[in-house]
């Protein structure tokens, strides 16, 4: 099967999942799923189920819905590291309302120090 020109993701473990191999280990969820449709349509493309333009169509889709959901994956980790490091200086504004705790909550949410930066307000 060719690759599908209008997603940009790539499934790293799709020459497995063509060969039939047991799914690796430690994959997340996304992968997992995406792993068991290979198999499955590759399997199915060797007994005859479907034919190679049908199998086709079906890994567009089947890569669609994988690029979605590694960026709703990606997403979600992001907010996640964001409340992690934002946790502290966000008690410390709430205990104490000063400027000083309003940067460092503003550098906690930006991931950097935005006061070092050229041209910043200081």
């Amino acid at each position: 099967m060719s690759s599908a020109p209008e997603t940009k993701a790539v499934f790293p473990y799709e020459r497995q999942a063509a060969n039939g191999d047991e799914m690796p280990s430690g994959l997340d969820y996304p992968d997992k799923v995406t792993y068991l449709l290979f198999r499955m349509l590759y399997a199915q493309l060797r007994m005859g189920i479907v034919d190679r333009e049908t199998a086709i169509r079906e890994k567009r889709k089947i890569m669609r819905e994988y690029e979605h959901y590694k960026f709703v994956e990606q997403m979600g980790k992001h907010h996640v590291d964001t409340i992690r490091r934002t946790e502290m200086a966000r008690a410390a504004y709430r205990k104490s309302r000063t400027l000083e705790n309003a940067d460092l909550l503003l550098i906690a949410i930006d991931g950097g120090d935005y006061r070092k930066k050229e041209g910043a307000i200081q």
